[in-house]
């Protein structure tokens, strides 16, 4: 006693870690009970379940094996006739243990074979097909993959050069375009009707067919020298700018914009009724 109050008065700090351990001791016995009661029922259940199983398996195992050590223990030291009476009991034996095996085996192959039964793109539609833990799992990950989504994904609405592409909120007042449209395949597509088809349709009825092979360009012109007596200045404009775009939007060798593509699909189309009007 007097040699601790010694150390205790030389070193004051001893106490203080003593204190400290204790109490790191309390934590950590304290973390381990609340783990215990964290354990749920069906898993303590299966635990239960499977130390019994083994212990159970084990004192079987030793009350079965006692006949035939004994008849083993006794083949040493009496006649031959209890020995061919013990390679009975261990054949049956064996035969027992490996029928036990072949059974166990066949059964694990059945398991497995029911398993490979169920489709790979598995779609619960019921509580009882999902154990309540991953069907909690599953319903956070769904809500964490929404927030990852909206936050990595663009704060606007972005148009890709080139092609249409659909998303919320890119539908356009003026034109409705289908999904994965390409927009050098029309622009194309309006100048070979008249280059290799030799005329180009207005509407269901009426459409224009040159005297001579000609491109777009030429027949828009063509049709702008006759008619500049019959047009407004408005209309003489449209057809102008819709030549020069259709121009660039054909030979400048650059991806067409949204924008650029929406104007086009208006010019021609007020180009396409004024030649109807005139026509």
């Amino acid at each position: 006693m007097d040699t601790l109050l010694a150390e205790s008065s030389i070193d004051p700090s001893l106490n203080q870690v003593r204190e400290t351990n204790w109490i790191t001791k309390l934590f950590k016995w304290r973390l381990h009970l609340e783990k215990i009661k964290k354990v749920k029922p069906k898993a303590l259940i299966y635990w239960l379940y499977s130390v019994s199983y083994f212990i159970v398996l084990g004192i079987t195992s030793v009350l079965c094996s006692a006949i035939p050590v004994d008849l083993i223990i006794q083949s040493f030291q009496t006649s031959s006739r209890i020995a061919i009476n013990t390679l009975i009991i261990i054949g049956a034996c064996a035969l027992f243990v490996l029928s036990a095996f072949v059974l166990y085996l066949v059964r694990v192959l059945i398991n497995r074979a029911h398993l490979q039964d169920i489709p790979r793109i598995y779609i619960p539609v019921s509580s009882a097909d999902i154990t309540e833990p991953v069907s909690d799992y599953i319903h956070e990950e769904l809500i964490r993959c929404q927030r990852i989504s909206k936050t990595a994904g663009p704060k606007g609405i972005i148009f890709h050069d080139g092609m249409y592409h659909e998303q919320k909120g890119t539908s356009s007042k003026m034109t409705v375009l289908p999904n994965d449209l390409v927009y050098d395949n029309v622009v194309c597509d309006i100048g070979q009707e008249v280059k290799y088809r030799g005329k180009i349709q207005l509407n269901d009825s009426r459409f224009i067919e040159p005297k001579n092979k000609c491109t777009l360009k030429e027949l828009i012109l063509d049709e702008y020298d006759e008619m500049t007596d019959k047009l407004n200045d408005y209309e003489l404009t449209t057809m102008k700018d819709m030549v020069g775009l259709y121009e660039k939007l054909r030979f400048s060798g650059k991806p067409i914009t949204h924008h650029e593509f929406e104007r086009f699909l208006r010019l021609w189309s007020q180009v396409e009724k004024t030649l109807v009007n005139e026509k």
